[in-house]
């Protein structure tokens, strides 16, 4: 179980074909009262106009929406292409996880850390 110091970090894109396959699963999440305004979103080689586009068609959600405007941000975290969610707990990066969050991610993550 992971304290209160805790953050899911989703990378994603508008232009990600997988990110809109695990679009649902990510706004799921936050739904879960030990997750809720602990799930961020963060845009990656993207620009505004084409994420809120792209969130408009496909939901917002009540999660945490940045822009990392020149991709230093998910860079300097090791991230290898979208989308890529990361567990970050006090600072640190515990878990990662490389392509779309399937529904046995999501029930795996809900298990370990909530």
């Amino acid at each position: 179980m992971l304290d209160s110091e805790f953050l899911i970090i989703n990378y994603w894109a508008s232009w990600c074909l997988e990110c809109i396959e695990e679009h649902d699963l990510i706004i799921s999440l936050n739904e879960i009262k030990s997750f809720e305004g602990k799930v961020v979103l963060i845009s990656f080689q993207d620009n505004t106009s084409n994420s809120k586009e792209f969130l408009s068609k496909y939901g917002y959600g009540n999660l945490i929406y940045l822009t990392d405007f020149k991709s230093k941000f998910a860079i300097n975290s090791g991230v290898f292409g979208v989308p890529e969610t990361h567990i970050i707990q006090n600072g640190v990066i515990i878990r990662k996880y490389l392509g779309p969050l399937s529904f046995g991610d999501v029930e795996e993550i809900i298990f370990l850390y909530s």
